[in-house]
Formats: structure tokens, sequence, C-alpha cells
């Protein structure tokens, strides 16, 4: 991916760095960053909300406490594959966000995932194994069988 954007001043930050790089860069930058908040990393920073269908989504909640640490602003995103090329699509930034309540926050940003998967089912990432992390089971269990 830095091959893309390396010429351009932008960086990539690998998930086991933790936040401290990403909260430093856009504190210091205040630059864009995107934020891809649709895996399941298992129970630690994620909460158990619904996504579609099923009511305990491991959901990480990283996305509310960085916006509330660096003072960014979600503007929302999606990018598409039409014909040969990348189509991005963005969407009204977010009011109130993060708001008072952790939970309805990260339920938010599920329901936004929903609406943009929906537009374009099939180039949605399915194999995410959004579910693995159950709570009260072991990880992955829902997997066990297939």
């Amino acid at each position: 991916r830095i091959r893309f954007i390396k010429d351009k001043g932008g960086a990539v930050f690998a998930r086991q760095d933790g936040l401290r790089p990403v909260i430093k860069q856009l504190r210091q930058s205040k630059k864009a960053f995107y934020y891809l908040p649709d895996q399941d990393f298992g129970e630690r920073d994620s909460l158990f909300v619904p996504f579609f269908a099923f009511p305990t989504c491991a959901t990480v909640s990283v996305l509310p406490k960085l916006v509330q640490l660096t003072d960014a602003v979600v503007v929302p995103a999606a990018v598409y594959r039409v014909n040969n090329y990348y189509e991005m699509e963005f969407f009204p930034a977010w009011d109130n966000y993060p708001s008072a309540n952790l939970e309805n926050d990260v339920i938010r940003m599920n329901k936004f995932v929903e609406s943009v998967v929906m537009k374009h089912i099939a180039q949605y990432f399915w194999l995410h194994k959004r579910f693995k992390t159950q709570p009260q089971q072991e990880r992955g269990i829902l997997y066990k069988d297939c």
C-alpha cells in the first residue's frame, strides 16, 4: 500500500504498533486518516453489537475513542470497484460523534458499514470472519464446522 502514497506524504500504520503513532500523526499533521473498522480482532477494544442480522458481532470500538483523542471529524467514505477503476464516495461528516454513549457510537459505525455494503454487496470481503469472537464462547466456534 505504501508504494501508492509514500511520495505524497502518506503513511501506513501497522496494527501491531497500536494507536500511539496514529494519534501522534493526527495531532501533529491534521491530515486525513483512512480507517477501516470492520475487522474482528478479538475481545480487546471490542464491543458485542449488531452487524447485519447478527446481534453479537465483536466490533472494534477504536473509532469514537480516536476521534475524541484527536479532535478529528468523521467523514465517512466507501470505495467501490467500477469497471476497471475504483470510485470513492464521500458522505456528510457526522455530527455529535462521538456521543456520550460508546456503544451507540459503535452501533452507528456498524450501521454505516452495513449501508455501504448493501450498495455493492458482492464487493464486500465476506471472508473477514466478523463473528469469530463471541461472548463467553471459544474464539472461532461459529466457524468450527465450516
